[in-house]
């Protein structure tokens, strides 16, 4: 047997004893070959570590992570960065930008960031794409290697395959000239360079990053991916207005099914943030990423990790065996809320921790909006299964916090007073469905405490924050994200509160969902933009359509609002109208849609924008409600103020459409998901179908994305959301007297999973056009539904 033989067989050895004794056994008395098979296992650990170095500005703690010794001095480090840029010009084309390294396939090198005995990082330019990006080029002496560079390319395939905004992005896998990687570039620092520099962190700062980190590793999990090394110096933070944490390094990363030691039979992870089944080299699945994800969280509130001890052993006995030191004996003014989070997320035993990665950025985005409007946090409860409740007290004039000047820092305070909460309890009336009384149980989910609790007990303050105009007294806005329950939670104490049904249904059968205030990210994310615009090329048109629905921003709707369960029917649309263009002629290019199909129950169709508020108009008078629209001729249209029926803007479209999700689909963010919710032109068989054939959303809506595109009532400009990127919008609406252009929404029949976004936002140049698939849903003004009600 030879060096190359021993080593495959080694590998498969998992128990390092047994391994070191076969390699003793196989090699003999022959030193030298011993000595080659030591160093071939070696090179083959050393591979994992190659994706563990973030992709950060050079003054950031890419350095630190990726010199063999993190203590050496600058004169080391520089030694260091001309070693790596020596060898990296072996592999470059001469440079076409003065001063630069070099050239790698298309990319412009720019600078070496560091080296270790994994590789080399440098900074570089994608001539193709126009963009600053990071790139990561193997060791060569493990490239050499086959299992090394096999397990290196497959282990970046698998990370390169998530897309999220909280994640690193890997652009490209290359093989030639040698292994590399092609990566997001992130300037900024890292989370432990922000906690080194300001010990532990403000409550705020906790829940956004930890909401952040969260959120990323929902969408890593979603494909079976854990990552195996969450830990402060492996979670980026971006600079500029719009601050995100980024999950960087997935070189640990494994798919659920092959997810315990390293091929090396290495316990893998970093000890004091390791779950206790990874420290016991037990399988593991996505929970224990939520344990690292709870010792940083534990990090970010106390200043240090939960376990520490003087050497790896010590570490990993006290991972497994120990419980950390209560947060509120470290800093005491640490909110027992977030403690109670914190130390679920540390339970030792995996089946008692939070289930999912996405359970635990709903709840850490809840808490951020309650304590953003309220001050306090009602929605965790404790180990006695009730709701724990902490009131923040408004800042001093000091602009500091107890427990910062407990560690010597000085950092501003959360400016929040204290509300209580309470909802009214009424029966509804009218053609509603049944209604319970809001429970307890309902109140807990929809974030507010219920009246039996006894957080309730306390007196409302004078000076108790309303949100936008509404009464301290009224429900919590609905804050994406939040689940189906929470939800139906939301639309249940709105309507108890205002005294009118969840769901309404007028004299033509039409059935209406209660939409409440609320308040969401819209828009869609630069990773959705950017991948994109690569599929339409040069296209103009395109290309105007995909950046019009950026940047992504925060919208506030501050009122409730009726919306249509499903798209207006040919029947409903014949009902008004006394007409259907939607019907079948002998001229119809689009004829094949509705061929041999009774389409009474279709959704209307080939509707110009005119036509779809007409039909508002109409309905409206037929309904003895005011108008929102006057149509005088074929082309004007009047604005009115009216409490009827109109077609909903784009931003209500939107947060109806994604009910408190913030995936690219209301049900999810993959092909499939699409597949249960939307007719579009992969199942379609480009036919317009019945309405509400497949599943409604968590606000009670079908067919939100695919069937028929949907006007909205707004105007359309590309520039639009761009006037919204510092401040959140607030009730935003283009006029549609500001221009022709006219905004369509959800897609159809004949659309890409692209276009059935919940994001996506495409324009009509010319809205007197009538297209097969476009047709259109009513929303009903809050005050109609009462006068009717009355």
């Amino acid at each position: 047997m030879n060096e190359q033989d021993i080593f495959l067989a080694a590998i498969e050895i998992t128990d390092l004893t047994d391994r070191a004794a076969y390699v003793d056994e196989a090699c003999g008395a022959d030193a030298s070959l011993r000595a080659q098979v030591v160093e071939l296992l070696k090179s083959h650990d050393l591979t994992s570590q190659f994706l563990e170095t973030p992709a950060v500005a050079a003054d950031s703690a890419v350095i630190e992570t990726m010199l063999t010794n993190p203590a050496d001095s600058n004169e080391e480090l520089s030694d260091e960065r001309t070693s790596g840029e020596e060898e990296f010009r072996r592999y470059l084309q001469p440079a076409t930008r003065p001063g630069w390294l070099g050239r790698l396939a298309h990319y412009e090198i720019e600078e070496i960031l560091g080296r270790g005995a994994f590789g080399i990082v440098a900074k570089a330019f994608d001539e193709k794409l126009h963009r600053i990006v990071a790139i990561k080029l193997m060791n060569p002496e493990l490239a050499t290697t086959s299992p090394p560079r096999k397990r290196f390319l497959r282990e970046a395939r698998t990370a390169a395959a998530v897309t999220h905004e909280n994640l690193v992005a890997i652009h490209a896998v290359e093989e030639e000239p040698i292994p590399y990687l092609v990566m997001e570039y992130v300037p900024g620092q890292t989370l432990q360079q922000l906690m080194s520099g300001n010990g532990p962190l403000e409550v705020a700062d906790i829940l956004r990053i930890g909401q952040q980190v969260a959120s990323g590793l929902a969408a890593a999990h979603t494909v079976n991916l854990i990552h195996r090394d969450i830990k402060p110096s492996n979670i980026l933070l971006t600079e500029g207005p719009n601050e995100r944490a980024k999950i960087s390094d997935f070189g640990l990363a494994r798919a659920v099914d092959d997810a315990s030691l390293t091929s090396s039979g290495l316990i893998a992870g970093t000890p004091m943030y390791m779950a206790p089944e990874q420290a016991r080299g037990e399988t593991l699945d996505h929970r224990a990423d939520l344990f690292s994800l709870g010792s940083v969280l534990y990090q970010m509130a106390s200043g240090h990790p939960p376990f520490r001890a003087a050497n790896t052993v010590a570490v990993l006995r006290r991972v497994c065996e120990d419980t950390p030191r209560p947060l509120d004996d470290v800093i005491p003014e640490t909110p027992s809320w977030l403690a109670t989070i914190i130390f679920r997320l540390l339970e030792k035993k995996r089946e008692d921790r939070f289930q999912t990665a996405q359970e635990v950025a709903d709840l850490l985005a809840r808490c951020q909006n309650e304590l953003q409007h309220y001050g306090r946090v009602t929605c965790v409860k404790g180990r006695s299964g009730a709701a724990g409740t902490q009131v923040f007290q408004a800042k001093t004039g000091s602009n500091s916090r107890p427990w910062k000047k407990y560690i010597g820092g000085l950092i501003g305070g959360l400016a929040v007073v204290a509300v209580v909460i309470g909802l009214a309890t009424m029966n509804g009336g009218g053609k509603a469905g049944p209604e319970r009384e809001v429970t307890s149980e309902l109140a807990s989910v929809a974030g507010v405490a219920s009246p039996e609790s006894p957080s309730e007990t306390a007196e409302t303050p004078e000076d108790a924050v309303s949100w936008h105009g509404w009464p301290a007294d009224a429900p919590p806005p609905a804050i994406a994200p939040f689940d189906a329950d929470q939800a139906l939670a939301h639309q249940k104490a709105w309507a108890e509160y205002l005294k009118i049904p969840v769901e309404y249904e007028n004299s033509l059968g039409m059935k209406f969902r209660l939409i409440p205030p609320g308040e969401f990210l819209m828009g869609s994310t630069p990773e959705e933009i950017e991948v994109q615009l690569k599929k339409v090329g040069d296209n103009e048109q395109e290309q105007k359509k995909i950046q019009s629905a950026g940047p992504q921003h925060k919208v506030i709707l501050t009122q409730p609002v009726y919306v249509g369960v499903t798209e207006v029917t040919q029947a409903q649309y014949e009902q008004v109208m006394k007409g259907n263009q939607s019907e079948i002629t002998a001229s119809d290019t689009g004829k094949k849609l509705d061929a041999g199909l009774s389409t009474s129950n279709h959704a209307a169709r080939k509707m110009t924008w005119p036509d779809a508020v007409e039909f508002c108009a109409k309905l409206s008078q037929q309904e003895e409600l005011k108008s929102f629209y006057s149509r005088s001729d074929k082309y004007r249209v009047t604005p009115l103020e009216g409490t009827g029926y109109r077609l909903p803007t784009e931003a209500e479209w939107e947060f109806a459409c994604r009910a408190g999700t913030t995936t690219r689909y209301w049900s999810g963010d993959r092909f499939k998901d699409l597949m249960t919710v939307g007719w579009f032109s992969y199942n379609s068989g480009n036919k317009i179908h019945s309405v509400g054939e497949l599943k409604a959303n968590p606000f009670g809506l079908f067919d939100m994305h695919g069937n028929v595109e949907e006007w909205v009532q707004d105007s359309w400009d590309v520039a639009f959301y761009g006037t919204f990127s510092e401040n959140a919008a607030i009730d935003p609406y283009r006029s549609f007297l500001d221009g022709h252009s006219r905004s369509v929404r959800g897609g159809g029949v004949r659309s890409n999973e692209f276009i059935c976004r919940s994001s996506a936002r495409f324009f009509v140049s010319n809205y007197m056009a009538a297209w097969t698939t476009w047709g259109f849903r009513v929303v009903l003004a809050v005050d109609g539904v009462k006068k009717k009600l009355e």
